[in-house]
C-alpha cells in the first residue's frame, strides 16, 4: 500500500469514528474501507527485546515511509536498523548486560550465548507475509468517548483516581473495576495495534510491567491490561533546576539530546502497588549525570508495537 493510500485510509477512519461518536451511529468501518495488499514491505527497525534478548528482533509493522513504519519513525529511543551493525554503547552494551543476567539465572542453559556471534545482518525479512491489513474492531470508534466517561465518573466518585486518595485499597479496586466494566470498553483494547503500550523496567528490584497510554481531556494516564489506571505521564519539568539550560527548553522541560523532543516521565501511583512490583517513583528514558554534565539513557522505558 502506498503512502497516499495510508493517508486516505487514515482520514476515512477518523471520519467514520467522528460520526459514530458525535451522532451515536454505528457505522461499520469495514463497509467503507477494506484494503488488501500484497508484497507489503516490512519495517526494518530493530526492536528492543528484554525477554529473550534477541538482538535481531525486527518490527512486524508494514513500512509507512522509507524503511520504517509510522510508529518506529516516532520512537524517541531507536535501536537502529536490523540490517545495520548496532552501536556499541547504546545497543550492544544493553544486550551484553541482558545476556549476563540470563547466565546468572541459568548458567548451564545460557553459557554458550555471545551477543557478537548472534548478530546477523541478513536475518531480516523484507516483506510481510500477510494478505490483509488488520481491521479496526467493531465499535472501536467510540473507545475514546467511553474512556472519557470513565475518567469523569471516577473524578466524581470519591476521587478514586487521585494518588493521594483516602479510600482503602480493596474498595478502590472494586470501584474502578465496576466503572470500567459498566463503560463497555472492548476486551480487545489491549491487543489492538492502535493502543500505545510500553514496558516499564525497575532495575532496583529487577521487575518490569507493561502498561498502555491513554490521553483524555482530564489528563494523560497509564493503565494495565485490565484497564485499571495505575499512574500518569507528562513532560519532564526540572522543578529543582538541577539540569543546565542547554538541555531544556524555555518552559523548563528537559529535552531528548538526540531529537530535542520533550522527555516524558511516567509517575506510578502509590495506591497501584497491588497490581505490580514496581518501585513507586517517576520513570524516565534518561537521567541527568552531574559529573558528565549530560543525559544518560536509563532503559527504564521501552516502547512496544
Amino acid at each position: 500500500m502506498s503512502f497516499l493510500e495510508k493517508i486516505f485510509n487514515h482520514d476515512i477512519t477518523r471520519l467514520i469514528n467522528n460520526i459514530n461518536t458525535k451522532k451515536s451511529w454505528d457505522l461499520e468501518l469495514e463497509n467503507y474501507i477494506n484494503i488488501r495488499i500484497s508484497n507489503q514491505k516490512r519495517c526494518l527497525s530493530r526492536i528492543w527485546d528484554s525477554d529473550q534478548w534477541d538482538i535481531n528482533k525486527q518490527c512486524i509493522n508494514p513500512t509507512g515511509f522509507g524503511n520504517l513504519c509510522f510508529r518506529c519513525m516516532k520512537k524517541k529511543n531507536s535501536a537502529g536498523l536490523v540490517n545495520i551493525y548496532p552501536e556499541e554503547d547504546s545497543i550492544l552494551k544493553y544486550y551484553r548486560d541482558g545476556i549476563l543476567k540470563l547466565k546468572k539465572m541459568d548458567p548451564d542453559k545460557y553459557k554458550s550465548r555471545n551477543i557478537e556471534n548472534e548478530i546477523n545482518l541478513n536475518k531480516y525479512k523484507t516483506f510481510i507475509n500477510k494478505h490483509e491489513i488488520k481491521k479496526i474492531p467493531k465499535k472501536k470508534s467510540i473507545k475514546k468517548s467511553k474512556m472519557n466517561v470513565v475518567f469523569k465518573k471516577t473524578e466524581n466518585s470519591d476521587n478514586i483516581l487521585e494518588k493521594n486518595s483516602t479510600i482503602n485499597t480493596e474498595e478502590k479496586e472494586k470501584n474502578i473495576s465496576k466503572l470500567l466494566n459498566s463503560s463497555g470498553i472492548l476486551n480487545d483494547w489491549w491487543n489492538s495495534e492502535y493502543t500505545d503500550k510500553l514496558r516499564i523496567s525497575d532495575y532496583e528490584n529487577g521487575s518490569e510491567y507493561i502498561v498502555a497510554r491513554e490521553s483524555t481531556d482530564e489528563g494523560n494516564y497509564i493503565l494495565n491490561k485490565n484497564q485499571v489506571i495505575i499512574g500518569e505521564f507528562r513532560d519532564w519539568e526540572d522543578d529543582a533546576n538541577n539540569i543546565p539550560d542547554d538541555l531544556k527548553n524555555n518552559e523548563n522541560i528537559v529535552l531528548d539530546p538526540n531529537s530535542a523532543i520533550p522527555i516524558q516521565e511516567y509517575i506510578v501511583y502509590d495506591k497501584s502497588s497491588i497490581y505490580h512490583d514496581l518501585t513507586i517513583k517517576n520513570y524516565r528514558c534518561y537521567r541527568y549525570n552531574e559529573q558528565q554534565n549530560t543525559l544518560i539513557y536509563t532503559n527504564e522505558i521501552e516502547f512496544l508495537n
